[in-house]
């Protein structure tokens, strides 16, 4: 099914500048630890072959509206899928790409953060216990799982991404969807009928770093 999601790279400062760009963003992949997983990764990966890199990252809707888990629940089954990935990826080493996992980032909706079901008409701070309760359910168990990997002797274990944190304080730079007249707006309408608090701008300050944080990962 097409993805409003999957669009080409945007390139914000130059885009004659005659860089070629490769991505392909595929949503909704199964856990690692699923039936028929491995031979799955295997076929996906292929094509980026062992020098290739892919990055990796789950929202916070993981598991909770597709199969109606609570957030709790959701986090459980996220860190076993997650362990599962990192068990494959040390034992297929060089045979993968380079697998980079991006923290989840964090949502600015009023209350805490999360989406709750109640209409946000603008995005809000996110004040530090809340997003200390965020990045313990939704990264840090992760992370510990990496570093694990990585003081056994796994040849391969997962490269991070650390793009929680410095995403907490931009709230003022999500996207704002005006449903009613349909599309989106760019952070600007404070008569939308609903703001959208996960996604951020594309051409924005936190966007750059993102990219600044791929490189440095990847290098």
């Amino acid at each position: 099914a097409e993805s409003a999601y999957d669009n080409l790279p945007v390139d914000c400062v130059s885009p004659t500048r005659g860089a070629i760009l490769g991505a392909r963003m595929l949503n909704l992949l199964p856990g690692a630890g699923a039936r028929g997983a491995a031979q799955f990764y295997d076929e996906m990966f292929a094509p980026a072959g062992p020098s290739g890199v892919v990055v990796l990252s789950a929202g916070p809707w993981y598991g909770v509206k597709r199969r109606k888990k609570s957030p709790t629940e959701a986090a459980a089954e996220l860190q076993a899928d997650f362990a599962a990935l990192q068990r494959l990826a040390c034992a297929r080493g060089a045979a993968w790409p380079r697998l980079l996992w991006r923290e989840q980032l964090p949502q600015h909706f009023e209350g805490g953060g999360a989406y709750r079901g109640k209409v946000t008409k603008a995005c809000a701070p996110l004040g530090a216990a809340d997003a200390a309760a965020v990045y313990a359910r939704s990264s840090a168990p992760l992370l510990a799982t990496v570093r694990a990997a990585a003081a056994a002797g796994c040849a391969r274990p997962l490269g991070w991404i650390p793009a929680f944190w410095p995403l907490v304080g931009r709230h003022d730079e999500h996207l704002e969807r005006a449903f009613r007249g349909g599309g989106a707006v760019a952070n600007a309408s404070r008569t939308a009928q609903r703001a959208d608090c996960t996604h951020y701008l594309a051409c924005s300050s936190s966007m750059r770093l993102l990219n600044r944080l791929l490189l440095s990962a990847v290098h």
